[in-house]
């Protein structure tokens, strides 16, 4: 199984964010909601980090990008995009980012387990 990981990202807006934006990010962030990030992933604020093959599902592909011991960026199975490659490093994957896996279905990592987005 292929699982790709996105993050959530509006660093490069950082002094810019509108109300409404730092209201949906938070919410997206801190609760995983659903309708939240859907608003956020339509506006573009959704960032490419991995592609990763493990074989099994989204609660492995979740604990392959933990910066647990080491930065996940080197993990067996985890295919960082090269920008994550080239800063050196990468925030673990956290509630609010989403995967999607190999059948295309859109997973939203929740504050236990996982939302189906689509």
């Amino acid at each position: 199984m292929t699982i790709q990981v996105k993050h959530l990202s509006t660093w490069d807006l950082r002094g810019k964010l509108t109300d409404e934006l730092q209201k949906l990010h938070f919410t997206a962030s801190a609760f995983g909601k659903v309708d939240a990030v859907k608003a956020l992933l339509d506006a573009g604020y959704y960032k490419d980090a991995a592609e990763i093959e493990n074989g099994f599902g989204l609660e492995d592909a979740f604990r392959l990008t933990q910066n647990l011991d080491q930065s996940w960026l080197k993990n067996d199975g985890v295919h960082p995009v090269p920008a994550l490659l080239e800063q050196g490093g990468a925030r673990s994957t956290c509630v609010g980012d989403i995967m999607i896996d190999d059948k295309g279905v859109t997973w939203v990592v929740a504050m236990a387990g996982f939302t189906q987005l689509d």
